[in-house]
């Protein structure tokens, strides 16, 4: 009768099995869609028509001077107002993101991080519907004018709800 198997002996270099690791991938995706949340502050919007912002007719708008100009409207309605705040906590929702994405690297469970990161870029399509939803009565132009090329600010935020579902469930299901 032979003796026990020999078992070659365990280095640092060999992985263990089940043991927490780092998800490049879920990250990469995580940061990419919160740079793509941020980005739409200071990226083009569509340049406004005629008779919505009587100052700044054809001006073609950073997502910042969006928020500030119904900010500094002088009968800003309800409409207005939430579409400030969904635009302003868009950017904090992707700088969150990026934040999440940066804590994948981390040899750690993200199932945690994969839930925030569900949570918020369930936030950013929420954001991005409402934009899409509310365009007319907001922006004073149809949603499908939002999604001409010549808006790479709007793009970039309904991207970011995309890619950063994405990337989260890629942190829920590496667990």
């Amino acid at each position: 009768m032979a003796g026990p198997a020999s078992h070659p002996p365990v280095s640092a270099a060999t992985p263990i099995v089940g043991a927490p690791r780092a998800d490049p991938i879920g990250a990469v995706l995580l940061v990419l869609a919160g740079v793509a949340a941020a980005v739409p502050m200071a990226a083009p919007w569509r340049p406004l028509p005629v008779g919505v912002l009587p100052d700044l007719e054809g001006a073609r708008l950073s997502g910042w001077q969006v928020v500030q100009q119904l900010s500094t409207a002088t009968d800003p309605g309800l409409l207005a107002v939430i579409t400030k705040w969904s635009l302003l906590l868009a950017t904090a929702g992707g700088v969150a993101l990026v934040g999440l994405g940066l804590l994948m690297f981390v040899p750690m469970t993200h199932r945690p991080v994969g839930s925030a990161a569900l949570t918020v870029a369930g936030g950013l399509l929420a954001v991005g519907t409402w934009l899409l939803v509310r365009a007319d009565p907001v922006f004073g132009v149809p949603a499908a004018d939002l999604l001409q090329t010549g808006s790479p600010g709007v793009l970039l935020l309904l991207a970011s709800g995309v890619v950063g579902l994405f990337g989260a469930v890629k942190a829920l299901a590496t667990g």
